[in-house]
């Protein structure tokens, strides 16, 4: 792990107390569940959209004229350049990262126009990511955390509409305004900010180390002089790591995070089942006695889970000393892992 990634998972142990396990839950969050936006780099970057569901009816509506509008401007352009529509989305794609960095384009060059076009489609892409980005975020509180305190989250741009005027604002800066009053009316726009995933925790997220290494770093940090593993890979044919070992007390540490914690039926039965595909592994190839699930399933179903795995791996005819099953849930985590240090600190 580099320098600065160690920097970040630091910074998540330095708010591993009560008040911030609302926050805190972004490590149970798939990454598949946090929106992705081009950047001024035409970089696929996660983003954190926040204001969509207090947009009213008359904003949205709003949105959607001026959205069919450009629509309509960049039909005509494309059938006068008789280029294709590929080609198009090409081009709007670069126009739109160019003008993402302000600094690269004079302020002449932005009509009307184009920033009620550029700025209803990116209220409308947030409007579609907002329903996939998990509901964390919404929680009271989060996201000032996440980013004035924690800093994994750097703003980044904001999109602003008046529904009573038709007016819309367009702000790329990493200092947003907390509210932006209409030019005609006064009155406050609706707005929705974006905000990017700090780069560092970004590179952890999307190779679903960060709740591993927080894993690791924790008990490091509570017990320091036991050696803890992250990313052990394993001498088995498959291939394949435990994502935190202790050899200590033999005990494997599987985080698994699912793009449907809400998963039921079929869908619940095959989550369980790479759980117990991983655990096969442990037991097989590295003899790990203590097996330990973490997982972002609703804590209804950690009894299910729990018995399932339990009986896969007994008609695998796999021995084991302990299985444990930890849901969603940061006080469950810290309790699990206090229990862990407890024991280290004995032998």
């Amino acid at each position: 792990m580099t320098e600065s990634e160690n920097h970040v998972i630091q910074k998540l142990l330095d708010f591993t107390i009560p008040e911030f396990y609302d926050s805190l839950h972004i490590l149970f969050t798939n990454c598949d569940l946090i929106p992705r936006l081009l950047d001024e780099n035409g970089e696929q970057r996660i983003v954190v959209i926040e204001g969509v569901n207090e947009l009213p009816e008359n904003a949205r509506e709003t949105v959607n004229v001026a959205l069919k509008r450009w629509k309509e401007k960049t039909q005509i352009i494309r059938e006068k350049l008789e280029i294709d529509q590929t080609e198009l989305e090409k081009w709007v794609k670069r126009l739109i990262e160019f003008i993402q960095n302000p600094q690269q384009i004079p302020t002449f060059l932005l009509g009307r126009e184009m920033i009620e076009g550029l700025t209803a489609d990116l209220i409308s892409q947030c409007i579609s990511k907002y329903q996939v980005q998990s509901d964390i975020f919404d929680k009271s509180g989060v996201m000032r955390q996440l980013s004035k305190k924690m800093g994994l989250l750097e703003p980044w741009s904001q999109a602003s509409v008046c529904g009573n005027c038709n007016i819309f604002e367009l702000l790329l800066s990493s200092l947003p305004q907390k509210q932006t009053k209409c030019s005609r009316c006064e009155q406050d726009m609706s707005t929705v900010r974006i905000y990017k995933l700090n780069k560092d925790y970004e590179k952890l997220k999307l190779e679903n180390r960060d709740l591993p290494e927080f894993i690791r770093a924790y008990l490091e940090s509570k017990v320091p002089n036991c050696e803890i593993k992250s990313s052990f890979p394993l001498k088995g044919e498959d291939g394949g790591d435990i994502d935190v070992y202790i050899p200590k007390t033999k005990t494997g540490i599987e985080c698994k995070l699912f793009v449907n914690p809400q998963a039921e039926g079929k869908y619940l039965h095959s989550s369980i089942s790479e759980v117990v595909k991983s655990f096969k592994k442990y037991v097989e190839y590295e003899g790990v006695k203590r097996l330990i699930a973490i997982v972002n399933l609703d804590e209804r179903y950690r009894e299910e889970a729990e018995k399932e795995i339990k009986s896969k791996l007994a008609n695998a005819k796999l021995s084991y000393d302990e299985l444990i099953v930890v849901c969603f849930s940061v006080t469950n985590l810290l309790t699990i892992l206090s229990e862990e240090i407890q024991r280290l600190k004995k032998i």
